[in-house]
């Protein structure tokens, strides 16, 4: 069956003081060979299987196809339709036809943990942002001392959340890094890596996208932080993308928690999880959908500096538009490079070193306290191309299926077309022959909104 759960490539980092380890174990940051092998036998995929219309609790199996995304019923134009949101047949003699006629709900996710819905100036008004505060017991004096990020929400089967405790560290690409320098698994007393010192000198600058406006000059906030100088080995690769967790949650605590009359319209309780509009709501027909988990994490996390205080609230992720204690979660959390200015993709095809920075920034960063030792060995590596490039220049240009370009085109139908000063990517509504881009009173969250950005 193709549409049983879908593996994502998800490595974990338990770190054994603050979570089980009994999920690949692997060790803190340790990636060798056979932590590797490790993973790749062990490794089963924790999201939520909405893929698989057996999920589905709807008596007609059409209706849960049309839930999964199977796709046509027509062998031939499944190929091309596979978790789309129309199940229609294209057969004319038949009189089975069915569709869920809005987005599914794995594409509304997706829209929600886009870049764009950090800013005010999004049609959903910032609905993705969240209140951070670096070493609170040396900062809280000063009001002013925090900075905004954004996050990336996850949902996953309900027998997966405990999987996911506060603090832990998760990568997405497979574990693919041709970094040398970390260290082994040790099987004996001859420790293999390259050590290096994580400095503080008791200041921290965070740099910060401008939550009014997504070309704005960023923003810096100056945190006081302890001072020290440790002498720490080279655990984690630097090709590699971190990803940490917050909090995680059920559905039902996620939506119980959430304010449904704030300005931001289009929560991710409005508009990924209770949205109504279509033929049919997944809130309604899915098997025990109440405890699917929400995992929440942020992402460009630096874990070789180390683990430090540091303090999120995730109010306005649950629709509130102030900042309330109650939604306050602190720990002990790994820095992490906060969201940047800019709305366009950074193509990975213009990135030729670590330094590299395009029109549209850059994709490495220099850590905040740790420094690699004299043994540090230069590499090659092509990781940073897992990243998308997709913008508006790829209009008419792009397409998913060499062999079928017509029917897997991007056209300029469905979204805008470049203007002079950007190449981000946004829905078209004056397209035409295109109804899953709606705007107003027609659409509360369940399709695209005129000029949303999708990439």
């Amino acid at each position: 069956n193709p549409f049983t759960n879908i593996p994502l490539p998800m490595l974990s980092y338990p770190d054994c003081d603050a979570c089980s380890c009994d999920v690949n174990s692997l060790g803190e940051g340790e990636l060798g060979k056979e932590a590797m092998k490790t993973y790749k036998q062990n490794s089963p995929s924790c999201s939520a299987s909405f893929f698989n219309y057996q999920n589905y609790t709807i008596d007609d199996d059409d209706s849960k196809k049309a839930l999964a995304g199977v796709g046509s019923p027509n062998q031939g134009e499944r190929v091309i339709r596979l978790r789309t949101p129309i199940y229609s047949n294209v057969n004319t003699a038949a009189n089975t036809v069915n569709a869920v006629d809005a987005l599914p709900i794995w594409e509304r996710a997706n829209l929600f943990n886009l870049k764009s819905k950090y800013f005010d100036t999004d049609v959903t008004n910032g609905s993705n942002r969240i209140k951070v505060v670096v070493e609170p017991t040396l900062n809280d004096s000063d009001p002013n001392k925090y900075h905004y990020d954004n996050v990336l929400i996850y949902l996953v089967d309900n027998d997966c959340l405990s999987k996911f405790p506060k603090g832990k560290l998760l990568s997405f690409n497979g574990g693919q890094t041709n970094d040398p320098n970390p260290i082994e698994p040790q099987t004996g007393t001859t420790v293999v890596g390259i050590s290096g010192t994580t400095t503080s000198t008791g200041n921290l600058t965070v740099t910060w996208a401008d939550e009014t406006g997504i070309n704005k000059n960023n923003k810096t906030t100056n945190y006081a932080v302890p001072s020290f100088s440790d002498e720490v080995k080279y655990k984690f690769p630097t090709d590699v993308e971190y990803f940490q967790v917050i909090t995680g949650m059920t559905v039902s605590q996620f939506t119980a928690n959430t304010d449904n009359t704030s300005p931001i319209l289009y929560n991710y309780t409005k508009r990924v999880l209770t949205n109504t509009q279509g033929n049919f709501r997944y809130q309604d027909n899915y098997e025990n959908y109440d405890n699917l988990g929400i995992v929440i994490l942020v992402r460009g996390v630096d874990p070789n500096s180390g683990r430090h205080k540091i303090r999120y609230n995730i109010s306005r992720l649950l629709g509130w538009s102030s900042y309330i204690g109650n939604y306050d979660i602190e720990g002990d959390f790994y820095l992490n490079v906060p969201i940047q200015k800019g709305e366009t993709t950074v193509r990975h095809n213009q990135i030729t070193s670590s330094n590299s920075v395009t029109p549209q920034g850059k994709i490495y960063y220099p850590s905040y306290y740790f420094t690699p030792g004299t043994q540090f060995s230069s590499y090659t590596t092509n990781t940073h191309s897992y990243y998308s490039s997709l913008d508006c220049t790829q209009v008419n240009n792009f397409y998913i299926d060499p062999v079928d370009k017509n029917n897997t085109f991007l056209f300029d139908r469905f979204v805008s077309s470049c203007s002079p000063t950007t190449n981000s990517l946004k829905t078209n509504i004056s397209g035409g022959g295109n109804s899953l881009v709606r705007s107003g009173s027609s659409n509360t969250g369940g399709y695209y909104f005129n000029t949303e950005y999708i990439e």
